[in-house]
């Protein structure tokens, strides 16, 4: 997470960045122990989800917008559990998706290619192919 909110810094004002909380994965509680053994408990009703997303967002001191797939349009949209980080051009394109992340893991995204995407975005025309 930490290099992700370097990245947010990096580019604040120039990029929208958004967290976007689908169904609990499983992911242990901040600071917690790295394994999960499934997905907490609280995370089960609407109001627990989004009680987890803020406790996350405050324990991770993340700065911009922390929104909750309630009825899983997203996860659905993006192919997004369990975890999936993706840059989203103008008009809604996905310019890229981290997919399982670089290592095959669901959360070890190559930012270096995140933010070749994110610059490409950024140019006049804003593609990334």
């Amino acid at each position: 997470m930490g290099r992700l909110l370097r990245l947010h810094a990096a580019y604040e004002g120039r990029a929208a960045f958004l967290l976007v909380v689908i169904t609990d994965a499983g992911h242990p509680e901040p600071g917690g122990p790295p394994e999960a053994e499934g997905p907490r408990p609280a995370g089960a009703t609407t109001e627990g989800r989004l009680r987890l997303a803020r406790e996350g967002q405050e324990a991770y001191g993340v700065p911009f917008p922390v929104l909750l797939d309630e009825g899983g349009e997203a996860e659905s949209a993006y192919a997004a559990y369990p975890q999936r980080l993706v840059v989203v051009g103008a008009g809604g394109r996905v310019l890229y998706d981290g997919g399982w992340g670089a290592a095959g893991g669901p959360s070890d995204w190559d930012l270096a290619e995140v933010e070749t995407h994110l610059r490409a975005a950024l140019r006049p025309g804003g593609s990334a192919e």
